[in-house]
């Protein structure tokens, strides 16, 4: 009857750990992917060089070296497309709210407001990207 015991309390405390283990892994996942999302949305260049860097780097299996050559190239073209990205911003604003005020009326009053607050976090996104 002893056995049993401790082979159920072993058994308890492995899937115990388990079930932290794979809670904690996926909290500290999502919270390493929200921070790099918001680093690229209000423009971290850095943060977007080092994803490139490592898509490269896996995509291409390069080495250390031809990291070390590779990387201004990409830092130069992650800024440049920064800068695209501020000129063609307000196009971007100005497609999207003609977007929604025409889908307005196939809306009903809550769902407008929805779509107001949409735009608005839209628009705050953009507007905080730029700086």
């Amino acid at each position: 009857m002893n056995k049993i015991r401790v082979y159920a309390a072993l058994l308890v405390i492995f899937i115990s750990g388990v079930v932290v283990g794979t809670v904690g892994t996926s909290l500290y996942v999502r919270h390493q992917i929200r921070s790099k999302i918001n680093a690229l949305i209000r423009g971290n260049d850095q943060v977007a060089v080092q994803l490139v860097m490592a898509n490269l780097s896996r995509a291409l299996d390069l080495s250390s070296e031809q990291r070390r050559h590779i990387h201004p190239f990409v830092d130069t073209a992650v800024k440049r497309v920064r800068i695209l990205r501020a000129h063609l911003r307000p196009q971007f604003e100005k497609v999207f709210l003609q977007a929604s005020g025409k889908m307005k009326p196939y809306l009903n009053e809550d769902q407008q407001k929805k779509l107001d607050r949409l735009m608005q976090r839209l628009q705050r996104g953009l507007s905080t990207s730029r700086q």
